[in-house]
């Protein structure tokens, strides 16, 4: 097995995170399990992929969890920039 491997959450999306005078938290475990943690980090990226401050997002995300468990950038996708969207028709 390789990567980082362990317990995670599994439904990281923004309508699981509760923000309070204290910081966030997670709610919503019934998914949870035992996983690659760079699916969790995926996961909160996704309903960001279309975001114009993606970049921004995902550095932040990454740096987040880094204060607790070291990680690279390269976790949430780890090939080239993804081109943005455009927004014409």
């Amino acid at each position: 097995r390789s990567g980082d491997f362990g317990l995670i959450h599994a439904d990281a999306f923004r309508e699981n995170v509760l923000v309070g005078p204290q910081g966030m938290t997670l709610i919503d475990f019934d998914d949870s399990g035992w996983g690659f943690r760079g699916y969790d980090l995926g996961t909160a990226m996704v309903q960001n992929f279309d975001a114009p401050d993606r970049a921004a997002i995902e550095a932040a995300l990454v740096a987040g969890y880094g204060e607790i468990r070291p990680i690279s950038a390269g976790i949430v996708y780890p090939g080239p920039p993804v081109p943005e969207r455009s927004t014409s028709p």
